[in-house]
């Protein structure tokens, strides 16, 4: 049995595999001209929009985001901290109003 991390990580390959498994059985069916063909990519469409939002609402996901965010005000709190310790000021660019040719 694998581990769900070898699943993960291979988890990209398939949903390629299944899209390219889908043009290729569009192909058969007539260049997806067909109306099977067409009711089928619409069909995989709305699973796949459904599936999307249904990721998007789950707390796990919502967990993440908000631990990346904090991770990113508390870097920018150390960053400003370490500044004002070594006393060095944003030294911003100077901006020029000649025009670089």
């Amino acid at each position: 049995m694998k581990s769900m991390k070898d699943y993960a990580t291979k988890y990209p390959y398939a949903v390629l595999g299944a899209g390219e498994l889908v043009v290729e059985r569009a192909k058969t069916w007539g260049r997806l001209g067909s109306e099977a063909a067409r009711s089928t990519y619409a069909e995989l469409v709305r699973r796949g929009e459904k599936l999307s939002a249904s990721l998007k609402r789950t707390q796990p996901r919502k967990r993440v985001i908000e631990n990346a965010k904090q991770a990113q005000r508390q870097i920018k709190g150390a960053v400003t901290s370490v500044r004002k310790a070594l006393g060095v000021e944003d030294q911003k660019p100077a901006t020029s109003t000649k025009k670089a040719s």
